[in-house]
């Protein structure tokens, strides 16, 4: 979120030795062939939509969305909440979101920032189930 070293942090992911990005991105929880086609496809273009999406979600930005989102008339909602995920807030914050959107919580043991990809089962099962519910 920060200028220049937002900048200088996407320049050295696009700069890193493939092999070592890829195994970067596996050891955080993305599958090999994901990390590859990750690795492959970082460009400029790339790296400016990263900088873009975790810029938009600066504060206070983040929280006039949740406070608008609060107001909102919505089905009943369930929020995933990897307790092993270091970029998307704690898992105590996760859960206080879903009481005040009166929504449930799966959570995601052990999982990261790429729980999808860790376990794609387990979240999809989840899911379906809620949404039959």
């Amino acid at each position: 979120q920060t200028p220049e070293i937002g900048e200088q942090v996407v320049e050295a992911m696009r700069s890193a030795d493939p092999e070592e990005n890829v195994a970067g991105l596996v050891a955080l929880g993305m599958s090999q062939q994901a990390a590859e086609a990750t690795t492959e496809a970082m460009d400029a273009d790339m790296a400016g939509c990263i900088l873009g999406l975790y810029r938009s979600a600066s504060q206070p930005a983040m929280r006039n969305l949740g406070d608008d989102l609060v107001r909102t008339a919505l089905p009943p909602g369930l929020v995933l909440v990897p307790t092993a995920d270091p970029y998307a807030g704690t898992p105590e914050m996760a859960i206080q979101t879903a009481a005040r959107l009166a929504a449930g919580t799966l959570q995601l043991d052990g999982l990261g920032h790429w729980w999808m990809m860790e376990r794609p089962d387990l979240a999809a099962d989840a899911l379906v189930a809620h949404w039959n519910s």
